[in-house]
């Protein structure tokens, strides 16, 4: 088991995840073999994990919380055991309602940036895409308004034009952002240029003349990216069935900001020009979870 738990926290440390997230995800697997007693992780068959989710209930645990262990736990058979995971995408079903309602913790926030693959050009472009909406808090039409401009490799800050109702603001950026925006800006992002002029031949001049400040398109060369945020969460869906909409996960980011920081700093980073639209937030973080605790159906695996 300690050899298994050790190369868990080595897998989890190569995804750039916080010591915190990492203390976190350890200690939900340290619980369940508390649990477990003389049982091996090896030996887990899934209706021990349902006796596992009835004692969580137990000891008067939501939905929220619950699934924060089942993920951990499946990250950890995924990570460790590879071929076998009796956790896999079982989850505990909450009723839909407003998106707030399905806030994701910070750590799933963070692991779904760790754990998106970052292999080929299309896909390291949505690795960035998807690091500003999880560390940036980014709505889809900031992520619209950016241009190449807008990201200082040398200060490691984003720079947000204001749009709509939405204040322009200054965001600073993770190190390991900086380096992968580094990479899509010098090296990824050109090639997927010169695919995109061949893929929209005889029209190469009008496109190029608007994508070519553009921080993100589409494959197709629009600088709408309506498809390309489709076929993104789908991938993230496959990584937690939770995930629903960027707004979702804005969502997630600013209730998890307004734990620690001024409503006022949050406000700011949100780029909301009344306060009142920051303050929602707070206050659904806390209603979502009354309402998962009194309405949620036992289980669903998808």
């Amino acid at each position: 088991m300690i050899d298994g738990l050790a190369k868990y926290r080595l897998a989890l440390s190569k995804r750039e995840l916080s010591l915190e997230t990492i203390a976190r995800y350890a200690s939900d697997v340290l619980d369940f073999v508390a649990w477990l007693g003389a049982i091996k992780l090896a030996e887990v068959k899934s209706d021990q994990v349902l006796g596992y989710v009835e004692s969580l209930k137990r000891r008067g645990l939501g939905p929220q919380r619950i699934n924060s262990y089942l993920n951990s736990l499946s990250q950890y058979y995924r990570l460790v055991h590879q071929d076998y995971n009796p956790v896999g995408s079982l989850r505990l079903q909450s009723h839909r309602g407003n998106v707030l309602e399905q806030v994701l913790d910070y750590e799933e926030l963070e692991l779904l940036y760790a754990s998106h693959p970052s292999g080929s050009d299309r896909e390291k472009r949505n690795r960035v895409l998807l690091g500003m909406l999880v560390y940036q808090g980014l709505s889809t039409g900031d992520i619209h308004q950016l241009k190449v401009k807008s990201v200082d490799l040398e200060k490691g800050r984003l720079s947000i034009p204001g749009h709509g109702r939405t204040n322009g603001r200054e965001l600073e950026l993770k190190v390991f952002q900086v380096l992968a925006l580094q990479e899509y800006l010098l090296v990824v992002r050109p090639r997927l240029l010169e695919q995109l002029s061949g893929v929209v031949a005889g029209r190469r001049a009008v496109v190029d003349a608007r994508v070519e400040e553009q921080l993100f398109f589409s494959r197709s060369g629009s600088l709408a990216l309506k498809n390309s945020l489709k076929y993104l969460f789908v991938d993230l869906k496959n990584l937690n069935p939770k995930v629903v909409s960027v707004k979702q996960l804005r969502a997630s980011v600013l209730a998890h900001w307004l734990r620690d920081r001024d409503v006022r700093q949050v406000q700011y980073l949100a780029g909301h020009r009344y306060v009142s639209s920051t303050e929602r937030y707070d206050l659904y973080r806390y209603e979502a979870l009354k309402t998962q605790l009194e309405q949620y159906h036992p289980l669903q695996s998808s």
